[in-house]
């Protein structure tokens, strides 16, 4: 077993565990379909990573200025 897969499989519960927050914030009453709640779970994940992206362009935008 090389690095990358111990890494993989050490880091499989931290991964899971994140899933579960996501599916818990999309569906806290848990009445979504599997492809409703997936396609929720894509949403939010998306608009988070936006949020991150922006806030760090606006910050490099700072720090060259």
């Amino acid at each position: 077993m090389n690095s990358q897969e111990q890494r993989t499989e050490a880091l499989a519960p931290a991964r899971a565990a994140r899933q579960k927050q996501w599916e818990r914030q999309a569906d806290p009453a848990g009445v979504l379909s599997a492809d409703e709640l997936a396609a929720a779970v894509d949403r939010l994940k998306k608009a988070h990573y936006r949020r991150m992206a922006l806030a760090s362009a606006k910050k490099r935008s700072r720090d060259a200025a």
